[in-house]
C-alpha cells in the first residue's frame, strides 16, 4: 500500500467515524437519561471497528455531560481492539 493510499484510507475512516458519531449523538440526545447506559451498551455491542473507535473517543465525555458519573460510564469502555 502506498503512502497516498494509506492517507486516503485514514481520511475515509475519520470521515466515517465523524459521520457515525453525529448520527449516534442525535439518537442519544433523544434517549432518556435512565436508558442511556442500556443504549450505550447496545451501540458498543453492535459497532464495527471504525464505529467502536468513535465511541471510545466520544461516549464517556458525552455520558458525563448528560449527568452519568464517570464511575458508572467507565465500565462501558470497550476493551476489544
Amino acid at each position: 500500500m502506498s503512502v497516498l493510499e494509506s492517507i486516503s484510507d485514514d481520511i475515509a475512516a475519520e470521515l466515517q467515524a465523524a459521520r457515525y458519531w453525529g448520527e449516534t449523538q442525535r439518537v442519544l440526545d433523544g434517549t432518556s437519561t435512565d436508558d442511556l447506559i442500556d443504549k450505550a451498551q447496545h451501540l458498543l455491542a453492535t459497532a464495527n471497528h471504525i464505529e467502536r473507535t468513535a465511541l471510545r473517543q466520544e461516549l464517556i465525555p458525552y455520558l458525563t455531560a448528560r449527568g452519568i458519573p464517570p464511575t458508572v460510564s467507565d465500565y462501558l469502555s470497550p476493551t476489544q481492539p
